[in-house]
């Protein structure tokens, strides 16, 4: 986990120069990784901790750095075109959340669509 860290933590002072172009793979892989056990529940960017919140914020440079790695793209949904980041979770939550029309499927997932068209998850 410290060589994932430190790997995070060089990447992010060079951020400005990461383009999806030019990541390295193993920059990638390391910030796919985080993600992937974010996704998991393997790590929290904040947990409390004897009480009081921390943030990691190693994680948190990773979520951000992984914005750096992806280029946009365009997801349809419906009526809506929507310009998103391409990395794949993303993507999938988002194309699940769109398609998702019946009623019976947003009680079934806990999902709300309020006026401005947005979908909060409980």
């Amino acid at each position: 986990m410290e060589l994932l860290q430190t790997a995070i933590e060089k990447a992010f002072e060079s951020r400005a120069e990461i383009t999806p172009r030019n990541v390295e793979a193993k920059l990638k892989e390391s910030i796919n990784q985080v993600l992937d056990m974010l996704n998991t529940g393997e790590l929290r960017i904040a947990e409390k901790i004897n009480d009081e919140w921390v943030t990691h914020q190693w994680i948190k440079k990773a979520v951000l750095l992984s914005f750096r790695m992806e280029d946009n793209a365009f997801i349809k949904g419906g009526f809506l075109t929507i310009l998103i980041k391409s990395h794949q979770n993303l993507q999938i939550l988002v194309q699940k959340i769109f398609v998702m029309v019946d009623s019976a499927l947003y009680r079934q997932q806990q999902l709300e669509r309020v006026p401005s068209s947005q979908v909060m998850l409980y």
